[in-house]
């Protein structure tokens, strides 16, 4: 599994990073975690380190164009595969990999969503385009600071307007109007949120909005899984399994030492009913087969 905590800064170091995921040939996993306070992150330190070191223009704004990509890459509402395909100038052959977030369904529109941002930039009319993100979230999830009351801001009509949202939701969608190109964040140490034209199209009804969310039912099986447990006794795959936790244990290693997945579904899939058998699976050596071949054989056979 290859995590990003954070946006990487172009496509091309995303895609050689992610390419270390499946290196041993099992199933492997690729997950980048993605706000727009990312994007905002490296483009102040693109431009300190610019300053700094007298880049040449050319090269500070070639930066930002890598950055660019990659926050389109992140945001956009289609075929992860077939976006990168397109990036390196290829056409990705199929109308679904089967294998990203999108592909599998696991994102989906927020309801009312163009009302929800209406309410959002109508909150930041209300505080006068003077404050960040987190006052803007403070006022419409009704939050009783001491900085809310001092400034009044507890009597404006967007106040608690959207106090059912969870804070982290709310935030998101926050970032994700100012990704949208929707709502302006100024650079520098103390960012404000500021209006744009398209702000005031949203506002006035000309403009519909698109808010996505992640669904909470839970992921389905990328292809690959699919094909990986094709044909396998997943009752039995379980029972491999205990027992591989019990090997583990007695052992004190943990328990992928002892078997991979891989090797547990392929075993609850030939289902072996001998230790010579277990030759001809993959993973196993004479080792194992002297260790402990003979108590997986006696878990199939029990299973059977």
């Amino acid at each position: 599994c290859v995590i990003h905590a954070a946006l990487p800064k172009s496509i091309e170091a995303y895609q050689q990073e992610t390419g270390r995921a499946g290196r041993d040939g099992l199933p492997a996993e690729c997950v980048l975690f993605y706000s727009a306070a990312d994007v905002i992150r490296w483009r102040n330190l693109m431009e300190r380190s610019a300053a700094e070191s007298a880049t040449p223009p050319e090269v500070l704004e070639s930066g930002k164009l890598l950055l660019e990509e990659v926050r389109r890459f992140a945001t956009v509402v289609r075929c992860r595969h077939a976006a990168l395909s397109a990036y390196f100038g290829e056409t990705y052959q199929g109308a679904s990999c089967g294998a990203c977030d999108f592909c599998l369904g696991e994102v989906e529109g927020v309801a009312d969503s163009t009302v929800l941002a209406q309410k959002v930039l109508s909150c930041v009319a209300r505080v006068e385009q003077r404050f960040g993100v987190e006052h803007v979230v403070d006022v419409l999830g009704g939050a009783s600071s001491e900085r809310v009351r001092r400034l009044g801001h507890e009597k404006l009509s967007t106040y608690g307007l959207l106090k059912d949202l969870p804070r982290k939701t709310l935030t998101n969608l926050v970032y994700q109007l100012v990704d949208a190109g929707l709502l302006e964040r100024t650079p520098g140490d103390r960012p404000t949120l500021r209006l744009n034209e398209l702000s005031w199209e949203v506002m006035r009804g000309h403009r519909a909005v698109t808010l996505l969310q992640a669904k909470e039912s839970k992921s389905k099986r990328t292809r690959i899984e699919e094909e990986s447990w094709h044909d396998v006794d997943e009752a039995l795959f379980e029972s491999l399994r205990k027992l591989r936790r019990e090997i583990a244990a007695e052992r004190s290693v943990p328990a992928y030492v002892i078997l991979h997945d891989a090797t547990l579904r392929e075993l609850a899939s030939v289902r072996p009913t001998t230790v010579e058998a277990l030759r001809h699976v993959r993973g196993f050596g004479e080792k194992r087969l002297v260790d402990f071949g003979a108590r997986l054989i006696e878990c199939i056979n029990s299973h059977h």
